[in-house]
């Protein structure tokens, strides 16, 4: 540090930023004198001798880098991770449902490099921010990452004819960020030989297409906003 004595008593102390990497503006100690942000501090003094120490104490946090969210690879949430911020003491988890910040709603505060969030709607596409924070200040907004939780294939499949109508009623239990339905057939059981048939938003299906008393299996997925689930067990019903 430097220091120059004022004709008027008082002392000027100045000194060399910090540039030893490229994270943003640091902040200084001088004699208990914290969060300075500039390269010099006036201070009035009388005929006592001072000693002056300058430290750095805290930067600014930097961008949230390497921002990674998963998309369809559990049924029970979605992981994000991103890189560590230098002088971050911790991150905010900012969540939308469109690539728009403004709309988006802080989902937590965490000290590690990750969150999981076992809030979303199965087969809903989420927007994610990371900003880095410490005492000092708040980053900026990371890039957006997109993530999804997957939607689980539907349980509870029944096949039952229905006398007189001709038809297979194939039911099932309701699926949670499920839209709609798509209902399976095939002359098989196994997804290699299932073809579309239909697609329903109700529990429940009336195939009467089927050539009369040949059996067939049907599978049920759910489809949510942004994903398709896996097939349901397959059930055998006969016209």
């Amino acid at each position: 540090a430097d220091i120059h004595v004022g004709a008027d008593g008082e002392v000027e102390v100045s000194w060399t930023p910090d540039l030893s990497d490229a994270e943003p503006r640091r902040h200084y100690t001088v004699m208990g004198k914290t969060n300075l942000t500039d390269t010099a501090w006036v201070i009035p003094v009388n005929e006592e001798h001072h000693f002056f120490q300058v430290a750095v104490t805290m930067g600014e946090p930097g961008l949230a880098r390497g921002v990674a969210a998963t998309e369809g690879t559990s049924n029970d949430e979605v992981t994000l991770s991103w890189t560590p911020v230098t002088w971050a003491v911790s991150y905010n988890v900012y969540r939308g449902t469109v690539n728009d910040f403004g709309s988006a709603i802080l989902m937590a505060t965490v000290d590690g490099t990750g969150f999981v969030d076992d809030t979303a709607v199965p087969g809903t596409l989420y927007f994610y921010w990371v900003a880095a924070t410490n005492a000092v200040s708040e980053s900026a907004k990371s890039a957006v990452e997109t993530g999804f939780r997957a939607i689980p294939a539907p349980e509870g499949v029944t096949a039952t004819t229905t006398s007189g109508a001709g038809a297979v009623t194939v039911s099932w239990q309701p699926v949670a960020g499920a839209a709609y339905y798509r209902i399976y057939r095939g002359t098989k059981s196994g997804e290699d030989f299932a073809v579309e048939i239909d697609t329903t938003t109700e529990t429940s299906y009336a195939d009467e297409s089927g050539a009369a008393g040949k059996t067939y299996y049907y599978s049920v997925t759910a489809v949510g906003a942004s994903s398709e689930s896996g097939f349901s067990a397959f059930v055998a019903g006969k016209r």
